[in-house]
């Protein structure tokens, strides 16, 4: 691939999985602060995988309200990252010092824990290999760089072979699909992939739990879950556990679902394109008249947020994990 005409973000985002292991380039110490006094094992046949959306996304947000104030202001994404590249070659990593300012609220460290929570009520055994848990690689697909993929495939596989798992139970949809697809066509694995949602719909048709709660949702279905690992239907199943739930589907759903405009770097190549298709999703899910948005993507978790506080509208966005744990503990008796 011919770098002098691939967008800087794009050889950024190569860069930060290939030196750091992750996605937003941000040091290894920081993956896996959220379970801190769980108590965790990190070895077990059964692995959660939390993946870089969940672990980082509370660092990206104010980083990309950054770049569009500063693109309002006439300065480009591509010369923002050419300064960022600039100081990385002289040993200075500017996603490192962000790490060292913690976010005042994280939202998305609230899913990993209430996933664990879930997991626990039901009995369920796991590990999570913390600052040891591989990256998938997979936007280094999807970018094109497909050497460094390959490399990344084959750490992942040998980490987790060594780890001594039999199933994978993934929390970001991209990563799951990328375990559960990809992989595959470049090492051998001897481990089965689950996306949490297929991972709880199993677990609940099987077991006792009575699941309560009184809301009215709208369903986003995030790209990869729906056209890649193909589970839309699998969601509503275990939507459809919730007594008391209503779900009200947008004109357009499931695997014909508009996208909400992030993912594979898009907020930062295209900042502002990537706000007005987050900002049309949000509208056609308000349009259903239900006043919380479900999902299952920290991306989309991201993106839809963000076009709600744009258009100055009055929604929740939850992960779907946020709303069955809140059915168990309505379902409590």
């Amino acid at each position: 691939m011919k770098e002098n005409i691939v967008p800087r973000v794009c050889l950024l985002l190569r860069d930060n999985i290939v030196r750091n292991d992750n996605l937003f380039g941000l040091p290894s110490k920081v993956k896996g602060g959220w379970a801190e006094g769980l108590n965790l094992p990190r070895r077990h046949e059964r692995l959660l995988f939390a993946g870089c959306g969940y672990q980082f996304m509370a660092y990206l947000e104010p980083l990309l309200e950054k770049i569009r104030g500063l693109e309002e202001k006439g300065i480009s994404v591509e010369r923002t990252l050419s300064l960022t590249m600039g100081f990385r070659k002289l040993g200075l990593n500017i996603p490192s010092l962000l790490s060292k300012v913690k976010p005042k609220e994280d939202p998305y460290r609230q899913v990993l824990l209430e996933t664990v929570e879930i997991l626990r009520r039901l009995g369920v055994e796991f590990a999570y290999l913390g600052e040891e848990e591989p990256c998938c690689g997979s936007p280094l697909y999807y970018l094109g760089f497909l050497e460094a993929f390959e490399r990344k495939a084959a750490e992942a596989s040998k980490r987790l072979g060594e780890a001594g798992v039999r199933e994978v139970v993934g929390l970001v949809p991209a990563c799951t699909s990328s375990l559960k697809n990809l992989h595959p066509k470049f090492v051998k694995q001897n481990f089965e992939v689950k996306h949490v949602v297929e991972f709880l719909d199993e677990i609940l048709e099987s077991r006792p739990v009575r699941l309560s709660l009184n809301r009215t949702v709208t369903i986003h279905d995030p790209c990869q879950l729906a056209r890649f690992l193909e589970i839309s239907k699998v969601l509503r199943s275990l939507l459809g556990k919730i007594e008391g739930l209503k779900v009200l589907e947008a004109p357009t759903s499931g695997e014909q679902a508009m996208c909400c405009g992030g993912g594979t770097g898009l907020e930062l190549i295209f900042p502002e394109l990537s706000l007005r298709i987050a900002e049309r999703r949000v509208r056609e899910l308000l349009d259903t008249g239900a006043s919380t948005i479900v999902t299952c993507c920290p991306g989309c978790l991201l993106q839809l947020k963000r076009g709600a506080k744009a258009l100055n509208v009055n929604v929740e966005v939850l992960d779907v994990v946020q709303l069955v744990g809140e059915a168990l503990r309505g379902g409590r008796g």
